[in-house]
């Protein structure tokens, strides 16, 4: 058993830019990025400025007047003027009308660097034109050039601190860099400023949620002016976040909610005890359209739905297509390599860690987090714990090649950055038994076993490297052997069985090691070790050529995607040769091999089968 592959990284994509839209990766934009009207032109028109055009921060003055009347009358006036004159400024005038609304347009059809262009082409010709400014932020955060946005934000603010949209974007922008406190603190002011805007709350109760701060974000809720059913959902997020399940009632008053993703993130975060992509699995549903129109968060979903399933096969394509929408998307490579794994194709496994764990920011994840579907403390706490169990897989996956010394580097710096976890100890207990370190390979997994005793793959790797040298076995870890003396031990009679070319006193062997999982067990087996046990009692059963037990197999694991690939290819040749075509074809059903061999093999039995 390769250690990690039960991993189950998670992911719910955070909103970023102007509009916090939770759950999803692309937003329309904000109603204050309408498209604006055409005026007759600068200086024209009514409520427009003659001003000339001005750099950010820079004021208008006065002449001063000498009469005392005369200045009182001038500052009444300029007094009722101000707010015409600050609005002109903030909307783009009518010689940048036309790429503005291009800007706008571009934001709405998911372009933003199409958007960027246009709004750098308003900016060039009227630097002060505040929206102008806003948009180009928010075209800037979606494609992740957080510091280019930031830094044009920041000066808008300093021109426009009025604006509860810049706060808001700004805010949205730092979130993304990691600058928690600077996002909740522009958040806050947006707030202030509109106390009716839901994107601004929004804001504020993602930066408090973020950082764990639930009685924060639950107090800023008290008396907030914002319609019933987004202040029920924002309510309903912070009570999940402290591990309450929404009452029924509350959430079909959530999904009243007009904000873009604030219902469907509350739908996704609901499910108690499941996890974050677990749940964001439960909102994908079973299948996607192949249009491509599916987001790297609903792809990962529907993967982790099927990986949890048993069906690794079927994952993989949902997986491929995330991963080529977000290159740098850690949890859908991780997740990607488990199911690699599972299906034996260790080198596609090891080259998805490798991009992982070789870049130089690996343990960071990525710079905004959103990547990773990190939208809480409790997320960022669960997508570590799938970094360290990638990390461990790492490590066991280049022991199983026999590249010893690049396990031992990445074992080195996995374990001075993350912690030795129980997947980490797990590698480097097989490093060493690899090197015929038996005594070393105790002394990690002893202590490990002692932290974790209830870690189901430890306890199997025990059983495994004591098997192969009881006389070194620790008496303290032998006794703990000798209490799970259950199925574990018949599994591992199996595995050896099965190295040793023995397929028929595998099949046996695993045979009796799954009926022994229907005990009384404890800790009981999981579906993961169920899977595991019936698919080498699967294999050694094909290879033995013991129909029957490879068929009771087959159907106990259900997804015929979760069988080894060659076994399933001869099982099929199997019960074609029996006769039995129909069933052939249906254990070959959507398989697509991952070498050419395996492929001719697989397309002869379907051609004979189906009398061709």
């Amino acid at each position: 058993m390769r250690s990690g592959r039960d991993t189950t990284p998670p992911s719910v994509e955070r909103g970023e830019g102007e509009r916090q839209a939770w759950g999803r990766d692309t937003r329309p934009p904000s109603a204050s990025l309408r498209e604006a009207p055409p005026p007759a032109g600068r200086g024209e028109g009514e409520g427009s400025s003659s001003l000339p055009p001005r750099q950010w921060g820079e004021v208008a003055r006065a002449k001063p007047w000498s009469e005392g009347g005369a200045v009182a009358s001038i500052l009444a006036v300029l007094l009722l003027l101000l707010p015409t004159l600050a609005h002109a400024a903030w909307e783009p005038p009518a010689d940048v009308a036309e790429p503005f609304n291009a800007g706008v347009v571009a934001l709405g059809k998911g372009d933003p660097a199409a958007a960027e262009t246009a709004f750098r082409q308003t900016l060039a010709t009227d630097p002060a034109c505040g929206r102008c400014a806003h948009g180009l932020g928010i075209a800037l955060v979606r494609q992740e050039k957080l510091g280019d946005a930031i830094t044009v934000l920041d000066r808008a603010v300093t021109a426009f601190p009025d604006r509860a949209e810049l706060h808001t974007a700004l805010a949205g922008a730092t979130f993304a860099r990691q600058q928690f406190a600077t996002a909740i603190a522009h958040a806050r002011e947006a707030v202030r400023l509109d106390p009716g805007s839901v994107d601004a709350h929004v804001a504020l109760q993602q930066g408090l949620l973020r950082e764990g701060r639930t009685d924060d974000a639950r107090a800023a809720l008290v008396g907030a002016a914002l319609p019933g059913p987004e202040a029920t959902c924002l309510e309903l997020l912070v009570g999940i976040e402290e591990g309450a399940t929404p009452p029924p009632g509350k959430l079909a008053y959530c999904r009243q909610a007009k904000h873009p993703g604030l219902a469907s993130t509350v739908e996704a975060r609901m499910a108690a005890g499941t996890g974050r992509m677990a749940a964001a699995a439960a909102l994908a549903g079973d299948t996607l359209s192949a249009d491509g129109q599916a987001t790297s968060v609903e792809l990962v979903a529907s993967a982790v739905r099927k990986h949890q399933g048993g069906d690794d096969i079927g994952a993989l394509p949902l997986l491929d297509r995330a991963v080529t929408l977000e290159p740098r998307r850690v949890d859908a490579r991780i997740l990607r390599a488990v199911c690699r794994a599972r299906t034996d194709d260790l080198d596609g496994a090891l080259a998805d860690l490798q991009v992982v764990f070789e870049a130089d920011s690996w343990v960071e994840v990525h710079e905004t987090g959103g990547l990773s579907g990190v939208l809480t403390a409790r997320d960022e706490a669960q997508l570590q714990d799938g970094v360290r169990k990638g990390a461990g897989l790492l490590v066991s996956l280049l022991v199983e090649a026999g590249r010893l010394d690049e396990a031992e580097r990445a074992l080195g710096r996995a374990s001075a950055e993350l912690g030795m976890g129980p997947r980490l100890a797990a590698g480097a207990a097989r490093l060493h038994a690899a090197r015929d370190e038996r005594v070393d390979a105790w002394k990690v997994l002893g202590p490990a076993l002692s932290q974790w005793p209830d870690d189901g793959d430890l306890r199997l790797l025990a059983a495994e490297i004591a098997a192969q040298d009881p006389g070194v076995v620790p008496p303290d870890v032998a006794a703990v052997l000798d209490a799970a003396a259950d199925w574990r031990s018949g599994y591992y009679k199996a595995l050896s069985q099965a190295r040793a070319g023995e397929h028929d006193a595998c099949a046996s062997s695993a045979l009796a090691a799954s009926k022994a999982m229907g005990g009384a067990v404890q800790p009981a087996p999981t579906p993961d070790d169920q899977r595991t046990v019936l698919r080498l009692l699967h294999t050694c059963a094909v290879n033995a050529e013991r129909l029957v037990d490879a068929d009771r197999a087959a159907e106990a694991i259900g997804s015929p995607g979760a069988l080894q690939e060659v076994a399933r290819i001869n099982h099929a040749l199997m019960r074609h040769q029996a006769g039995r075509s129909a069933d052939a074809l249906q254990l070959l059903e959507g398989l697509t091999a991952t070498t050419p061999r395996r492929q001719e093999l697989i397309d002869a039995i379907r051609a004979q089968a189906s009398g061709g």
